[in-house]
């Protein structure tokens, strides 16, 4: 979990500008081989799986008044590449098979909550931001001599993420506040 946030009871008076951010970046790279050989039957597999399931918030649970401007953000970057390969040559029969999986259930949050209040002079910006990316690569073959030779691969995602923003409390946008 990454957190950013003004808690319930902080108050922030400044006449400058107030920033609130919330950063989460994951990079992550697999690799994944096999390789079978056998005079009379061979089977082998390879698996790699990858799993992103994170929190990134900013909020505003306090008073904050500003003379200048308001930046409440969150952002989530998630860049994952997985190659998987699998390789088998029998005299007999061969069988094989690969699979690459990843899993995305992220949540990115920025928000004013029902708690805080704002009052700022200048402008308001309230943004929340999930960047995933999955490079996947998935190869499997089987070499059967007199035989039979069975190969499968499979590439999979699963991405569920989250990406809000919001304001549940009051945003005053008045240079009279």
């Amino acid at each position: 979990t990454t957190r950013s946030l003004v808690s319930t009871g902080a108050q922030i008076h400044t006449q400058g500008s107030v920033r609130v951010d919330a950063d989460n970046a994951v990079r992550a790279l697999s690799l994944a081989a096999s390789v079978r050989g056998a005079g009379g039957k061979a089977v082998g597999a390879s698996f790699s799986s990858m799993v992103s399931a994170g929190t990134t918030e900013a909020f505003i649970d306090g008073l904050v008044r500003a003379g200048g401007d308001m930046t409440l953000t969150a952002d989530t970057g998630v860049l994952f590449a997985q190659a998987v390969g699998q390789f088998g040559a029998a005299a007999g029969i061969g069988a094989g098979g690969s699979l690459a999986l990843t899993v995305m259930n992220n949540e990115t949050r920025a928000a004013i909550r029902s708690a805080g209040t704002v009052d700022v002079a200048g402008s308001s910006l309230i943004e929340a931001d999930a960047d995933e990316d999955t490079y996947q690569v998935s190869v499997s073959g089987v070499v059967g001599g007199g035989t039979v030779g069975v190969a499968g691969s499979l590439a999979l995602g699963v991405h569920t993420s989250t990406t809000e923003a919001y304001v549940a409390g009051p945003l005053n946008a008045d240079a009279g506040f």
